[in-house]
Parts: C-alpha cells; structure tokens; sequence
C-alpha cells in the first residue's frame, strides 16, 4: 500500500508540472512502438486460508506496447497500451501449510501469466540539459489499470490456481532518444512496472494473494506529427533598403566674356548607406543559412561595397543559453563563420571582414540559464 500511495503522489506531481508548463512550447502529436526484453521474477503467492506459501519463477519473454501523445517541448503526456505474457519456469513451495505439495523446488508443467496494462504517463525531457542535443535523456511516471490473467498454474497435475482481474498499476522509466530525423526518434529505456497483488483460486476453492512486477529493457521509435518550432527570423522586420538617388547633374556656366574662372563647386555628397546592424536569426542548435538568412547578408554586402574599398566589416555569433558554456561558445563560432563564408560568396575580400563569437555571454534578451530565447540566436553585421 505505501508504493501504492508513493508512486501516485509522485505521478500526480509531474502531471500537474507537465500541465503548468504546457503553454511553454508546443511542437504536437506523435506516436510511438516500444519492444523489448521483460523479466518477471520470482513472485510469492500467500493463501489467506492457511500458511501455504509459494514462490513462482517466470521465464523471460518479450513484449510490445503502443503509445500516442502530446510533446509540450519539455515536457510529454502519453497513453499507453502494453501486453505482457510469461511462461511459468517453476515452483518454490517454502511452507506446505498441511497441503500435499512437496517442501522445494518443483517444474511447473504448464501455466502463465497474461498481463494488458493501460497507463497514463507523464515524461519530462531533459536535453535543454545535455551538452550533445543529439542524445536527450528523459524520465517518466505512470498510473493505470492493469487485466491480469493467471492461468492455469500447475505443480505436476495438482492446480495452484488461476484467476483473472484489474487492478491498480504503476511505473516508473528513464532513457535515452536519439533524433535520427526531424520526425522519427529512437530511444532506449529501463522500465520497472507493477501492480496491486492479484488473487487466484486452486480446486480447493483455497484462495492466494500474488505479487506481480517486470523490469524491462525497451527500444522504442516515436514518429512525430508536430511541425517544427516558428522561426524567429521570419517574424522580424528585415533592414529597409535605402535607395540610391543619382545626383542631378550641374548646368553649364553660361559665359557672357572672358571672366575669371569661378571656383569648381563641391562634388555633391553620394547616397546615404545603412551600416548596419544587419541581423541574422538561427533554429535552436543550427548554424545553417535559408533564403530569408542570405538576403539579408546580401543586403549586408552591397552596402559594403557602397561604402568603397577599404570598407570593414565586423561580425559577431551568439547563441542563447540552453546548453553548456563550452557548446554554446563553439555553436556561435559555427554561427559566425557560416555568415562570413556567404558574405565572400557576394564578392567581398576576407580580409575585410572581422570575426568575433561570444557565446552565451552577450545576450540581446535576459534569460536564466539553460533557457531557450530565439532572440537570442544571432549573427550581427556592422560596416565600419
């Protein structure tokens, strides 16, 4: 009764985190298929009619479930639905209670135990956390209803019993995803599942009180429905392009007579040039360029030749603060040495253009650690 009250005090906390941060970031609906390897031990059976008490061994099986959800970012809420099935191995009678099964080990001629489990979990994820984003650790929670069915179960011809009922269920689990595309993942996981003790019935109408609980090894693969996150380049005005307006040109001196000639007027000054910032905006943990990216840094570029040869152009990474210090100061070299590559494919020289990256040390927007902010995911552009 106490893991009974433990495990749902600790399910009902991380659904109520789960449902408190669903508004964090959305990213929607998936699917999933977990197999595996399952171990169902050694479970005692206790006849709450006399001190008969058994041990029963299971041999070691696979399994299959299904899951459907929600990914909130962060955090995930899932159903799921699982089928469990174990041989019976053998029997450990530890005291007879009077009855005539033999004290030791005895085969189980036949018999099995059958179990569909129904749960609900919630999984927080934890690759905010992880210095490789390629590998994202979870762990989760999970309550439900669970149909047992105990059939059969024999020592030689002699019947121990069987049974069939629902009862309380829970879990607990932790692993592994690798993203092997944008939408399919792999993941590797531990999972401990258990229920309320079942009851079965021999021929003798003798009633038994049977634990149950597996510890599974499971490879899943999750397809994702969700779109990928908004990018926040696309929703900030891009740099007003400042037109170039030709001077009109000087009308000739009318001279009437030979004058002294008069003084040669300025040249008039040429076209206003935008100097920047030029602002380029990145996915969370990606350094490449799409079409919105390069029209800025060709915008960039013409300015700079505008300005005339000797222009210098200075170009600063960042990245926001969700990882490490080490990975984020790397991300941003990345960042920046993506936008210096495009702009001398526009004709610029390398030696004019200044390359500096600061990690997650110089944020446009304040944020606390390990928080993700796209707006602070950047390269700047300024001419000097």
């Amino acid at each position: 009764m106490f893991k009974k009250i433990l495990c749902a005090s600790v399910c009902a906390s991380a659904l109520m985190m789960t449902a408190a941060n669903a508004e964090e970031k959305e990213t929607g609906l998936y699917a999933g298929l977990d197999v595996g390897y399952s171990i169902l031990g050694g479970e005692d059976a206790d006849s709450s009619n006399s001190s008969l008490d058994l041990g029963i061994d299971f041999e070691d099986n696979a399994f299959i479930d299904l899951r459907v959800g929600y990914d909130y970012g962060v955090f995930r809420l899932e159903g799921e639905i699982g089928y469990h099935t174990h041989d019976a191995k053998s029997f450990s009678v530890l005291n007879n209670g009077g009855n005539a099964f033999p004290v030791g080990n005895s085969a189980a001629t036949r018999g099995e135990a059958d179990l569909w489990s129904f749960m609900l979990n919630g999984v927080i994820d934890f690759g905010d956390l992880a210095d490789n984003p390629s590998v994202m650790p979870f762990a989760g929670v999970g309550i439900g209803l669970a149909d047992l069915d105990l059939d059969n179960l024999r020592i030689g011809s002699d019947l121990v019993g069987s049974g069939s009922e629902t009862l309380f269920a829970y879990q607990f689990f932790a692993g592994f995803r690798f993203p092997v595309t944008e939408k399919l993942d792999v993941s590797l996981k531990y999972r401990y599942l258990a229920t309320e003790d079942a009851t079965i019935t021999d021929s003798l109408a003798q009633r038994f009180d049977v634990s149950y609980d597996v510890h599974d090894i499971v490879i899943g693969f999750t397809l994702k429905f969700g779109g990928k996150e908004k990018s926040y380049a696309s929703e900030q005005p891009k740099p007003i392009p400042v037109a170039v307006v030709e001077p009109e040109p000087e009308p000739a001196p009318v001279i009437e007579e030979p004058v002294a000639p008069e003084p040669m007027p300025e040249p008039a000054a040429g076209p206003e040039i935008n100097k920047g910032p030029y602002v380029v905006y990145f996915d969370w943990d990606r350094s490449d360029l799409d079409g919105g990216d390069i029209e800025i840094i060709s915008e960039a570029a013409t300015a700079a030749r505008q300005s005339g040869e000797n222009v210098m152009l200075k170009v600063d990474g960042h990245a926001d603060r969700s990882g490490s210090d080490g990975y984020n100061q790397k991300l941003s070299e990345t960042r920046a040495a993506a936008v210096k590559l495009q702009l001398v494919e526009e004709g610029l020289s390398e030696d004019q253009i200044d390359v500096t990256s600061h990690g997650e040390s110089d944020t446009a927007v304040a944020t606390e650690d390990n928080v993700k902010e796209a707006g602070n995911r950047r390269v700047t552009i300024v001419i000097e």
